[in-house]
Order: structure tokens, then sequence, then C-alpha cells
């Protein structure tokens, strides 16, 4: 039997994001306490260019964006 992604990543039991990337408008999800992060595509347009830094907490994720890419907050639950 395959599994989606998503079955996999929620039955480990360890996993709270899943950050991936390109998507040209971005993208995010909360399902079962993991965090689904797609980040913008990093091309030049005329308004900007799209980057983030991640800073990993106990308690959280940080994400530093730049650009089009906004600042996000991940809460992590115990």
């Amino acid at each position: 039997m395959i599994l989606p992604i998503t079955a996999t990543i929620e039955s480990a039991g360890n996993v709270v994001a899943y950050v991936n990337g390109h998507n040209h408008a971005g993208n995010y999800a909360l399902k079962n306490d993991v965090h689904y992060v797609t980040l913008q595509g990093m091309v030049k347009t005329e308004d900007s260019n799209s980057y983030s830094i991640v800073q990993v907490y106990k308690d959280r994720l940080e994400i530093d964006g730049y650009g089009r890419e906004e600042d996000r907050v991940l809460k992590i639950e115990d």
C-alpha cells in the first residue's frame, strides 16, 4: 500500500514541520500538529526577490522572510 507523503509525515510522531519550495505564491497549512510551509520561489521579479532564514528552537520555528516572503513564528506543541 502506498501512503500519501502527508500520512507518512504525520504518523512518524516526531515531525513538527515540512518546509519545501518553491511555489511562486508560497503556501502554509497546519494539519495534525505538523506545519507545512512552501516557500516562495527565489526568482527575480519586478517587486523583489524572496528567501528566508529559519531558526529552530525547542518550542517554535522562526522564519525570517525577506523580499516577498513573510515572517512566521510556528509554535511547536509538546
